[in-house]
């Protein structure tokens, strides 16, 4: 080994290994060097002493560089730096394949942990201060973020926390993930042949940058799929800052993710500033609108609060209700003590129809109102109202109040009928604190809390698509609906609903299926039973008059149902990476426990 190789050999291995804080590298240099200059063919000079031989001056000079080098790398926070820059967070594959559209690849299905044993813990209220007691070192948050984001929620898997982040009005959705090392070498991700990895920093530490994704473990590499990741490592904790963009929104920037990680703080009281557009605390949105917001002191099974909005130029406060954790909201209820009720327009190719009806305990009559145009500018920038087909607006203890919902929608659950939205209009009071809004007492964390509410064993899989991960489960009535979420990929979204199949009428799995027709059904086999597979959903576009089914919906929705003894079964997912049979091996490792 001659001496170029010897330096480079050291420096590779060295940066290859972590490398604690006070320890002292010069034992291993020492007997490294020793061993390695054994290899080497003294050269003998004439000398002073018979007993004394010297070496070549250069292959000597080298090993003092050497030394000095590694004193260098393991002693200041530049050197830190160089040495852990050696390190790869991301690997290129050997695939040289880029493909500028997804393929229609789905996620692999692998095995998870039934929740109620397993180690994830996920609050969606979020509480950094509840995390960090789950963890034993200091978690971070990031303390700067862009207008419009937002904690959604938090997950703990053993030691590694995340911290979830969203953006409505672009879409985007955003990861921080933290994971201590003890002295590990960080795994490295694997990215595409042709991914571009740029190297930065975030303080004193050594980053890489990338931006692009793989479809699925065996789909090609994109650099469009509006996927950015960051990774860095502080002292012994990996950080992995991840955005997945939308479609129609820009990827963050290379400069975006790292303003952020510069924010980093491991002070959990610092709060984000206040965002109009999204409030999960009704109390702050009383505050911005200047009333007291009415409330209803009871909502339809499976609706619960999802954000309140101030609306800008309009005067009105939007509450919007998600029906079983839906990806977006599909009940409306805008107030306002400013602001005259809205007068709608009728939509396009609709007949726009009023009907005057009566709130019991209200002393002005209501108007209901259907084939209407969605208000302009009414409860978020996204326009999640668009969807709603029917409005009731009245007024109440000096307050205008409108409340829009949807007859039915992909991920609306079954929608309200003209009596379900009176009986609800007629259920608002002022009588509610926004605190007591806010907390859902059918929705649980843990299988077991769940199947000790409901009195029977709730079924879930022992497998999911790559990604996915246990939520929330949701009592409806004498039903119940898992919830799980996908936190690498963004989707799919998964939703099982068990219904009796005695007083089988009104409940999700009848109400979410009896509409698919007969032409889309697929007859399949889940273990030995026979079951039904759909695409599609039930909806409306701008060109119809009615609504109508639509197998391939905005949603990408697939329903899958089956019976197993006194229980019915719907699978329902939404997004793209899962296709019919990755639905049959998920409903296939549902076992009775």
């Amino acid at each position: 080994m001659n001496d170029k190789q010897l330096k480079q050999n050291l420096l590779r291995e060295l940066a290859e290994i972590s490398v604690p804080q006070d320890h002292d590298p010069w034992q291993a240099m020492q007997a490294r060097i020793q061993k390695d200059s054994l290899r080497e063919t003294p050269v003998e000079l004439p000398y002073r002493s018979s007993k004394i031989k010297r070496f070549k001056l250069v292959p000597a000079v080298f090993m003092l560089l050497i030394i000095v080098t590694v004193f260098f790398l393991f002693a200041s926070p530049q050197g830190k730096t160089l040495a852990q820059g050696i390190l790869r967070f991301f690997v290129p594959t050997q695939t040289v394949e880029e493909s500028s559209q997804p393929s229609p690849t789905p996620l692999p299905v692998v095995e998870i942990s039934l929740p109620a044993n397993a180690s994830v813990t996920v609050n969606t209220n979020p509480s950094l201060e509840n995390t960090q007691a789950k963890v034993n070192y200091p978690l971070m948050q990031l303390s700067s973020l862009p207008q419009g984001y937002y904690l959604e929620s938090t997950t703990v898997d053993q030691e590694r926390a995340t911290l979830f982040y969203k953006n409505d009005k672009t879409g985007i959705s955003l990861w921080l993930e933290q994971l201590p090392l003890h002295g590990a070498t960080p795994e490295p991700v694997d990215v595409g042949a042709a991914a571009e990895i740029k190297t930065a920093q975030v303080g004193d530490d050594y980053a890489e940058f990338v931006q692009g994704s793989f479809y699925g473990e065996e789909g090609d590499w994109n650099s469009s799929s509006g996927a950015s990741f960051l990774r860095w490592q502080h002292d012994d904790i990996l950080y992995t800052l991840s955005a997945v963009a939308t479609p129609t929104s820009n990827p963050v920037s290379e400069a975006a993710l790292l303003a952020m990680a510069q924010s980093l703080t491991n002070d959990l009281s610092v709060k984000q500033p206040v965002d109009p557009s999204h409030l999960s605390n009704l109390a702050d949105a009383e505050k911005l609108a200047g009333f007291k917001l009415i409330l209803p002191q009871a909502m339809p099974s499976g609706y619960q609060f999802d954000f309140a909005t101030v609306e800008e130029n309009t005067g009105f406060v939007c509450l919007q209700y998600a029906y079983n954790g839906a990806a977006y909201p599909s009940l409306f209820i805008r107030e306002s003590t400013t602001s005259p009720l809205t007068e709608l327009q009728a939509g396009q190719n609709n007949s726009l129809e009023r009907l005057n009806v009566e709130i019991a305990g209200n002393e002005h009559e209501a108007e209901y109102v259907t084939g209407f145009r969605s208000p302009p500018n009414a409860c978020s920038t996204q326009n999640d109202i668009f969807r709603a087909s029917q409005a009731l607006l009245w007024e109440a203890k000096g307050i205008r109040l409108e409340l829009y919902a949807t007859f039915s929608s992909p991920e609306g659950g079954p929608g309200l009928s003209e009596e379900q939205m009176i009986s609800l209009a007629g259920s608002i009071s002022d009588a509610l604190s926004a605190d007591q809004m806010l907390a859902d007492t059918n929705s649980y964390n843990s299988l077991s809390d769940a199947e000790l509410a409901s009195g029977y064993h709730i079924q879930e899989p022992s497998k999911l698509p790559l990604g996915s991960t246990f939520n929330t489960i949701h009592l409806l009535g004498v039903s119940s609906m898992t919830l799980f979420i996908n936190t690498q990929f963004g989707v799919p979204n998964l939703r099982l609903y068990q219904c009796p199949v005695q007083n089988a009428a009104d409940t999700p799995c009848q109400l979410l299926t009896e509409e698919i027709p007969d032409g889309v059904k697929i007859p399949v086999q889940v273990g030995n039973v026979n079951a039904i597979y759909a695409e599609g959903a039930l909806g409306k576009e701008a060109s119809e008059a009615d609504s109508s089914w639509h197998q391939v919906d905005v949603s990408q929705t697939q329903r899958l149902y089956w019976q197993t003894g006194d229980w019915i079964y719907l699978l329902v997912s939404t997004g793209e990476g899962i296709d019919r049979s990755a639905m049959i091996e998920i409903a296939n490792s549902i076992s009775e426990r």
